[in-house]
């Protein structure tokens, strides 16, 4: 594990410190950005920081709407608030040298007033949490199977990515988007990382889609492929254990293959 890493598994946690007042200092509806991002309203909040719809005036003569995605840095340790930035940085830096219809463009990055933001392309859709919390029952599998085919495509395109495999290390539901036309969106690079064998990474995921190996550090292609299968199961009939999984992905490997629907 190389320094960065292990910061972030070791000390990043035990240094933030929830008592200040940042968070709570949310960018206001008519608050504009760097004299150019105009805030509209905030549509994600997290123990970080804030996503917001904005629009970009730049462009007076049309409505150009972008997400705003900022990160305060509550580190008080000073090496690991610059950890912090960095992979911010790096998660910009992923995004930057990404193209696919599937994963938002980025626009900027810069710091301002000691908060970090991203400007990316707005998306105007829900998540598939949000989705299925609004309906009452599951998808019909035709459509799981259209979304779980341009998940596979933007897996591959990552995977395949040049000169280095980006594994995006958290997919679930939560990071899944919809659009307006019906497509898949990738949304939430924060923890994705260019893939380097043999080498073991931050112990990091989300507790219930991530592998088991990628809680000691293991992290590879494969472990995208296996967390991209729950957000499928639990839109077509709620979710299943994990060593129900791990079975039904060894049959489908050997050749036999489960409907979508009998997966509960």
């Amino acid at each position: 594990m190389d320094t960065e890493d292990a910061l972030e598994t070791q000390r990043i946690t035990q240094n933030l410190d929830y008592s200040t007042s940042s968070l709570d200092q949310q960018l206001q509806p008519g608050v504009t950005l760097v004299n150019r991002y105009l805030i509209q309203n905030a549509i994600g909040i997290g123990g970080m920081g804030a996503v917001y719809r904005a629009r970009d005036l730049h462009f007076p003569n049309v409505i150009k709407r972008v997400a705003v995605k900022e990160m305060i840095n509550q580190a008080r340790d000073p090496i690991v608030r610059e950890t912090i930035v960095r992979n911010f940085e790096r998660e910009a830096n992923i995004l930057a040298t990404l193209d696919h219809p599937s994963i938002p463009r980025i626009y900027d990055y810069f710091t301002h007033n000691e908060r970090s933001y991203l400007i990316i392309e707005f998306i105007d859709g829900k998540d598939l949490e949000a989705l299925l919390s609004d309906m009452n029952g599951f998808f019909p599998e035709a459509q799981i199977v259209t979304w779980a085919i341009e998940l596979c495509d933007v897996l591959r395109y990552l995977h395949n990515h040049k000169p280095d495999p980006i594994v995006f290390r958290d997919m679930k539901p939560s990071n899944v988007m919809i659009n307006q036309h019906n497509h898949v969106m990738l949304i939430d690079f924060g923890i994705a990382k260019p893939f380097e064998t043999g080498q073991k990474g931050t112990m990091i995921g989300t507790e219930g889609y991530s592998p088991p190996e990628q809680y000691k550090g293991e992290a590879t292609p494969l472990a995208d492929i296996y967390a991209m299968v729950q957000p499928c199961t639990t839109s077509s009939r709620g979710a299943i254990p994990a060593s129900s999984r791990l079975s039904r992905l060894a049959s489908a490997r050997s050749g036999s293959s489960t409907p979508v629907s009998r997966l509960n």
